[in-house]
C-alpha cells in the first residue's frame, strides 16, 4: 500500500512459477486518490493490449530481447482476501485511506457497525495538523452531513462518500440512514469474528496491516504477464470478477504468468 508506480511484463512462458524471459515491460504511475479500478481500467489493461501487440511485433521481426529474471530478486505475494480488507480505524489515516483505493471496486475495505458489515469505496481524507486536533476516538462517528459522514482514526478523519450495507451501494448519508447512525457511535475497531478485538480493548498504536499469507510469487520484475495483455493479479485482483479473474484455473500449468495483475501497491 502507498506506492506510487505499477506496471506490467510481457514474457516468454515457461514451467516455472513468472519465471519466463523478459520481452517488454511498462510503467504506470499511481495517483494520490487513484483507485485500484481507475489505475486498472483507465491506464493497465488497455496499456496491456498494446504492450502484447508491440511485444507480438517484435517477436514475428525478430527484433525482441529476452532478458532472464534475477531470482535472488524474486518473492511472492500473497492473496488479498477478505480479512486483508478489513478497516483498522485505529491506524494511521493514511494507510486507512489506501486500503479503501486499493480496494476499489473489490474486495471492498470493510468495517462493522454492530453486527452489519459496511464496505467503504469512495471517501476523502481529511488529515489533523496536530495530534490534539484529532476529533474523537477511533472508529468514532463525529458528524454526518447531507451527503456523507465522518469517522475518526489515527491522525485525522475519514469522510466516507460512497459504501454499502444490507441495501446496497449508497451515498454516506443514505448508509447512516440506513443504520441510524449518531454522531458519537462507533465502528468496530476490530472484527470479533476473526478472533481479534473491538474497540474497548484495542490499544491506538494497533497495526492495520494483515499477515499476508503464503501465495502467489511476485517475479524479480514485480510484474508479470504472459505473451498475453494480463497484469500480474496479486491478492487485490483475485477478488475481481467475471473476465479479471480469468486465466488462472486450477491446474493450468505454469500459473506464474496466467494470473498476471496490477499488484497491490495503491
Amino acid at each position: 500500500l502507498g506506492e506510487d508506480k505499477t506496471g506490467l511484463t510481457i514474457f516468454r512462458p515457461s514451467d516455472g512459477l513468472d519465471e519466463g524471459e523478459v520481452i517488454l515491460q511498462k510503467d504506470v504511475a499511481i495517483g494520490p486518490d487513484d483507485t485500484l479500478g481507475k489505475i486498472y481500467f483507465d491506464h493497465l489493461f488497455p496499456i496491456g493490449v498494446k504492450a502484447l501487440l508491440e511485444a507480438a511485433d517484435l517477436v514475428v521481426a525478430g527484433k525482441h530481447q529476452e532478458i532472464v529474471q534475477d531470482e535472488s530478486q524474486a518473492n511472492y505475494e500473497g492473496w488479498f482476501d477478505v480479512n486483508a480488507a478489513q478497516i483498522h480505524w485505529a491506524s494511521h489515516i493514511s494507510q486507512i485511506y489506501n486500503l479503501i483505493r486499493a480496494c476499489n471496486p473489490a474486495p471492498g475495505a470493510w468495517t462493522k457497525f454492530g453486527e452489519q458489515k459496511v464496505q467503504i469505496y469512495d471517501c476523502h481524507k481529511h488529515v489533523a495538523a496536530t495530534f490534539g486536533a484529532v476529533k474523537g476516538k477511533p472508529g468514532e462517528v463525529t458528524q454526518i452531513t447531507l451527503h456523507s459522514f465522518f469517522v475518526t482514526c489515527h491522525g485525522g478523519q475519514i469522510e466516507v462518500l460512497k459504501a454499502k450495507g444490507a441495501t446496497g451501494k449508497v451515498n454516506g448519508a443514505e448508509l447512516a440512514k440506513e443504520l441510524n447512525l449518531q454522531v458519537g457511535q462507533f465502528f468496530a475497531l476490530l472484527d470479533h469474528g476473526l478472533g481479534l478485538v473491538c474497540r474497548d480493548d484495542a490499544r491506538a498504536g494497533d497495526d492495520a496491516g494483515a499477515a499476508r499469507p503464503a501465495g502467489r510469487r511476485c517475479g524479480a520484475t514485480r510484474r508479470g504477464a504472459r505473451l498475453r495483455p494480463r497484469l500480474r493479479r496479486s491478492r487485490a485482483l483475485a477478488a475481481l470478477p467475471g473476465p479479471l479473474r480469468r486465466g488462472n484455473a486450477p491446474g493450468r500449468r505454469g500459473s506464474r504468468g496466467r494470473g498476471g495483475g496490477a499488484r497491490r501497491l495503491l
